[in-house]
C-alpha cells in the first residue's frame, strides 16, 4: 500500500501514527497475555527464533497477580 494511502487510512481512523510494527507488537502481547507459549508467538509472529518472540511478551500489570492467585489454588 502507497505510504500517502496508508496515511489516510490511520488519519481516518484516529491513529495517524500507527505503523504496523506497532499492531504486530500488540498481536505478540496479548497472544502470550493470553496463555501462548514462547513457540506458538514465535510462530504465529512468524520469528526464526524464540529471542525474537520474547520481545514481544511484556507484562500486563495484574499478570503477576493473576499468576500468584492461580498457583495458590493449585496448592489449595
Amino acid at each position: 500500500m502507497p505510504a500517502a494511502r496508508s496515511f489516510t487510512i490511520r488519519t481516518a481512523v484516529g491513529q495517524p501514527a500507527l505503523h504496523w510494527h506497532d499492531l504486530k507488537h500488540t498481536a505478540g502481547t496479548l497472544a502470550a497475555q493470553a496463555g501462548g507459549t514462547v513457540k506458538e508467538v514465535q510462530d504465529r509472529l512468524g520469528h526464526s527464533t524464540a529471542n525474537a518472540a520474547m520481545r514481544y511478551q511484556h507484562t500486563a500489570a495484574n499478570r503477576q497477580q493473576d499468576l500468584a492467585d492461580r498457583l495458590a489454588k493449585m496448592a489449595d
